[in-house]
């Protein structure tokens, strides 16, 4: 699902209890500190946060830290030997996941006492993206849309498409858009972002990931090749990437655009395996807790 928002600056009140970083670890537990050669529990939930199922969704212990895996549970899915896997995770579910983790010895320790020892739980799935510009073209006879909308789907990685005819400045601390439509054969240029937007706190990292797939849609529009290096992008109104895609974006691609009809359409549909990474210190010591 998609939530339009209509002249760039006006949001939907509808509350819909969808998040962009889609698959969050919920309720987790950890015991911080350990005697050496005792046993610690990780207790969470991952929850999938978006409108779509999350396909091929991967949580593992990627860096123990020394202490040894000696159990892992996980709900409705398949363990192996560092963690667990899903084929699919529907809109809004949730699985409980644990790991039953034992210390090292204080000779494994080299009889360092306190031992601060690093866990690092990652997260990878598949998922994919959809982001939609509609707007109007004056010089037709037909206007069916009076004013731009944006149209983007939850997922922590975002295609920002901001088209050039655009004309913005601030009032009163708020952004107003002018002008938000397009004239018949009237070029401009549009330039595509693609970012990530996941934020799940403090003691998480996002590595840098490149898209599977990317295209983009145009509708009553085409690229105007009559001057050369014209778009960064191969095609006409199928638009692909003449190279991967990485995210973040460094410069956004651009393409100038001629209308031909209205009402003026560019859908972006792109799919990626993203990953995560969240990282605990357990504290291994003899001493009193």
């Amino acid at each position: 699902m998609i939530i339009f928002i209509s002249g760039c600056t006006i949001r939907s009140n509808l509350e819909i209890p969808y998040d962009d970083n889609a698959i969050k670890l919920d309720n987790f537990l950890i015991q911080k500190q350990v005697r050496p050669e005792k046993t610690v529990f990780i207790d969470f939930s991952v929850v999938n946060q978006v409108e779509n199922p999350v396909k091929n969704l991967d949580i593992k212990i990627s860096n123990t830290g020394g202490f040894t895996i000696e159990k892992i549970s996980c709900e409705d899915g398949t363990s192996n030997e560092n963690g667990c896997s899903y084929d699919k995770l529907d809109s809004l579910d949730a699985k409980d996941i644990s790991f039953l983790l034992r210390a090292p010895t204080r000779e494994e320790l080299g009889f360092v006492d306190p031992f601060e020892s690093e866990i690092t739980i990652t997260v990878e799935y598949d998922y994919q993206g959809e982001s939609i510009v509609v707007f109007p073209v004056l010089g037709y006879k037909e206007t069916t849309e009076r004013h731009m909308k944006i149209g983007q789907s939850h997922g922590p990685i975002h295609v920002d498409i901001k088209p050039g005819f655009l004309l913005k400045y601030e009032e009163n601390g708020r952004t107003v858009t002018e002008k938000d439509w397009a004239t018949k054969e009237v070029p401009f240029d549009i330039e595509v972002s693609v970012n990530n937007v996941g934020s799940l706190g403090s003691s998480y990292e996002y590595p840098n990931i490149e898209l599977n797939s990317f295209e983009i849609e145009l509708k009553n529009l085409k690229v105007d090749r009559s001057t050369e290096n014209s778009c960064d992008l191969d095609g006409d109104t199928i638009l692909t990437p003449k190279e991967t895609i990485s995210v973040p974006t460094e410069l956004p691609l651009i393409c100038t655009i001629n209308p031909i009809s209205d009402p003026g359409k560019i859908t972006a549909k792109y799919s990626y395996r993203y990953k995560f990474i969240k990282k605990e210190t357990i504290t291994i010591t003899e001493k009193t807790f």
